[in-house]
Protein backbone atom coordinates (compact mmCIF):
# COMPACT_ATOMS: atom_id res chain seq x y z
CA UNK A 1 0.00 0.00 0.00
CA UNK A 2 2.82 2.50 -0.62
CA UNK A 3 0.80 4.46 -3.23
CA UNK A 4 -2.09 5.16 -0.88
CA UNK A 5 -2.73 8.87 -0.16
CA UNK A 6 -3.07 9.63 3.53
CA UNK A 7 -5.77 11.99 4.74
CA UNK A 8 -4.87 14.94 6.92
CA UNK A 9 -5.64 14.35 10.56
CA UNK A 10 -7.42 16.69 12.93
CA UNK A 11 -10.64 18.62 12.95
CA UNK A 12 -11.65 20.82 10.02
CA UNK A 13 -11.67 24.57 10.60
CA UNK A 14 -15.15 25.97 11.08
CA UNK A 15 -14.40 29.35 9.45
CA UNK A 16 -12.87 29.41 5.96
CA UNK A 17 -9.71 31.35 5.10
CA UNK A 18 -11.72 33.73 2.92
CA UNK A 19 -13.99 34.62 5.85
CA UNK A 20 -10.96 35.02 8.14
CA UNK A 21 -9.44 37.53 5.71
CA UNK A 22 -12.79 39.37 5.51
CA UNK A 23 -12.97 39.65 9.31
CA UNK A 24 -9.36 40.86 9.51
CA UNK A 25 -9.98 43.50 6.83
CA UNK A 26 -13.13 44.78 8.54
CA UNK A 27 -11.40 44.98 11.93
CA UNK A 28 -8.40 46.83 10.50
CA UNK A 29 -10.49 49.37 8.58
CA UNK A 30 -12.65 50.02 11.66
CA UNK A 31 -16.08 48.70 10.66
CA UNK A 32 -15.80 46.00 13.37
CA UNK A 33 -14.38 47.26 16.67
CA UNK A 34 -15.08 44.62 19.32
CA UNK A 35 -15.01 40.84 19.56
CA UNK A 36 -18.76 40.97 20.21
CA UNK A 37 -19.29 42.71 16.87
CA UNK A 38 -17.10 40.09 15.17
CA UNK A 39 -19.17 37.34 16.80
CA UNK A 40 -22.42 38.90 15.54
CA UNK A 41 -20.94 39.33 12.04
CA UNK A 42 -19.90 35.66 11.92
CA UNK A 43 -23.38 34.58 13.02
CA UNK A 44 -24.84 36.87 10.34
CA UNK A 45 -22.65 35.08 7.77
CA UNK A 46 -24.09 31.73 8.89
CA UNK A 47 -21.42 30.50 11.31
CA UNK A 48 -23.03 29.24 14.52
CA UNK A 49 -20.30 29.47 17.13
CA UNK A 50 -19.55 30.59 20.65
CA UNK A 51 -18.14 33.98 21.61
CA UNK A 52 -14.81 32.35 22.53
CA UNK A 53 -14.59 30.80 19.06
CA UNK A 54 -14.98 34.28 17.57
CA UNK A 55 -12.08 35.45 19.74
CA UNK A 56 -10.06 32.45 18.52
CA UNK A 57 -10.77 33.52 14.92
CA UNK A 58 -9.35 36.97 15.74
CA UNK A 59 -6.27 35.39 17.29
CA UNK A 60 -5.76 33.22 14.22
CA UNK A 61 -5.46 36.37 12.07
CA UNK A 62 -3.00 37.98 14.52
CA UNK A 63 -5.46 40.37 16.20
CA UNK A 64 -5.30 40.57 19.98
CA UNK A 65 -7.12 42.71 22.56
CA UNK A 66 -5.35 45.61 24.17
CA UNK A 67 -6.36 47.05 27.52
CA UNK A 68 -5.85 50.78 27.86
CA UNK A 69 -3.39 51.89 30.51
CA UNK A 70 -4.92 53.90 33.32
CA UNK A 71 -3.45 57.37 33.63
CA UNK A 72 -3.74 59.76 36.56
CA UNK A 73 -6.21 62.63 36.21
CA UNK A 74 -4.95 66.20 36.01
CA UNK A 75 -4.72 67.84 39.41
CA UNK A 76 -5.27 71.53 40.09
CA UNK A 77 -1.50 71.90 40.31
CA UNK A 78 -1.06 70.34 36.84
CA UNK A 79 -3.72 72.63 35.36
CA UNK A 80 -2.06 75.68 36.92
CA UNK A 81 1.34 74.65 35.55
CA UNK A 82 -0.11 74.20 32.06
CA UNK A 83 -1.69 77.65 32.02
CA UNK A 84 1.46 79.37 33.30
Amino acid sequence: MPNRIRKKGGKQRLVSDITRRLIKREVLNGSLRTAKEVHLKLEELGYSMSYQSAINVLHSVEIFAEIKKKKPLLTAQHKKARLA
